[in-house]
């Protein structure tokens, strides 16, 4: 700008050039260099991976989720009660913020509040609690940054962004909004579900994990046509437990899933290796520990169902999380699954995220059992991230996409 001069200029990028990005915690001083690695896929994937995905995901999940109601858990109802409106309201309103963003960096607050009005017919009281929900002012930032940010001056550059929560900035007495278009999708998905684990807590958590979420994999499962066996109770030496979350079944190969409706700590991107081995072992390691133990109980002959084939001659284990980790580390997770009583076989595991299986299931040309064959074969279930893998090679539309326009036409907003 014509506020800095030249030379300013050449001494802001010899500082860019001169940067070195933080690798190691001040308590990580005698790691492995492998274990150093696998803790700064996680630390550097939550900083910067966000950013890179493809803008419009997850929609069609949250959509899903959000809308939930059961006689256990009734999602929509908590949803409507915490943000007062649908969540296609918020929808809506995310891709006309989104719009307008990427047009002008800064908004006039009452000619959105007129122009939202008229194009959704949306009441004047209704557009300003959607702004809202997404709006943080300078001190309200600062307070929030507060209270993830770190107390170790090193690791600060991994510090959360509160803007991943609360995308619409404005001042103090300001018409003005300035929108950050690269968080608004986040905060209208995973932001919004944060929120409600927030204010909901640890028993909204669990059952959300047991029947929303376990019912949207199925759903998608259903979705494209695969063979699956649900959880179910057998059998063990006199006591009743539960098989995998899933098995699917193709031929003689059968793959073991177990889910986890966790999303990464705020602190695992500043925290040390101590803190990572403890959410590592909290959430992939259980889940790969149980998938270990039935493949024995299995083997054992204590579960048993019509769908599985006699012989099976493959397994492979599949430990899924509602959101990413930017988990490749061999070392640490088979510590973690050891450290939760399972047993380590000769089938390969994987870790993933939702948003993984969406995409195999939607944009590869390859069902999820010839990736996990591609993978085993090729050795890289440890060491690429599961979503690299990914061959994107489907030119169909996604279900994110058919949502969108899905929801636009139920609102007249375009011609049918």
């Amino acid at each position: 700008t014509p506020d800095i001069s030249y030379n300013d200029l050449v001494k802001v990028i010899k500082l860019y050039r001169e940067y070195n990005i933080p690798f190691k915690h001040k308590d990580d001083l005698n790691l492995s260099d492998q274990e150093l690695l696998s803790q700064f896929s996680v630390r550097v994937g939550l900083q910067q991976f966000i950013y890179q995905r493809h803008p419009f995901k997850s929609f069609y999940r949250y959509h899903y989720l959000f809308n939930y109601e059961s006689p256990e858990i009734n999602v929509k109802k908590i949803f409507l009660e915490l943000f007062g409106y649908e969540y296609e309201d918020y929808l809506l309103f995310s891709w006309a913020l989104y719009n307008c963003s990427s047009k002008y960096w800064e908004i006039d607050k009452d000619n959105f509040i007129r122009t939202l009005g008229e194009i959704f017919r949306f009441s004047e009281t209704k557009v300003k609690t959607l702004i809202n929900t997404f709006l943080i002012n300078r001190e309200e930032f600062i307070v929030l940054y507060e209270q993830f940010a770190t107390i170790d001056p090193k690791m600060k550059v991994y510090d959360f962004n509160p803007l991943l929560m609360k995308p619409n900035v404005t001042s103090n007495g300001s018409d003005l909004l300035f929108p950050m278009p690269f968080s608004i999708f986040i905060a209208v998905t995973e932001g919004m579900y944060q929120q409600i684990c927030t204010a909901k807590g640890l028993e909204f958590i669990s059952a959300f994990g047991k029947h929303p979420y376990e019912d949207y994999i199925e759903h998608i499962l259903k979705l494209h046509n695969y063979l699956y066996i649900k959880e179910f109770v057998y059998r063990f030496q006199k006591n009743n437990l539960r098989s995998p979350d899933f098995m699917l079944v193709k031929n003689n190969h059968v793959i073991f899933i177990e889910l986890k409706a966790r999303v990464p700590m705020i602190s695992l991107r500043t925290t040390n290796y101590t803190k990572y081995k403890e959410e590592l072992k909290t959430s992939l390691g259980a889940a790969l520990a149980q998938c270990f133990k039935k493949e024995g109980h299995l083997k054992s002959g204590f579960i048993n169902h019509e769908k599985l084939p006699k012989n099976i001659s493959r397994i492979s284990h599949i430990a899924i999380t509602l959101e990413e980790f930017n988990i490749a580390d061999e070392t640490g997770l088979e510590e973690a699954i050891k450290e939760n009583g399972g047993v380590l076989s000769d089938s390969s595991y994987h870790v993933m995220s939702t948003g993984t299986l969406e995409s195999i299931l939607e944009e590869d040309t390859r069902d999820i059992f010839q990736y996990c064959i591609d993978r085993e074969e090729a050795g890289t279930t440890n060491r690429h991230l599961s979503d690299g893998d990914v061959k994107r090679e489907k030119l169909t539309s996604t279900r994110d996409q058919n949502l969108m326009e899905l929801i636009v036409k139920k609102n007249n907003l375009i011609s049918k």
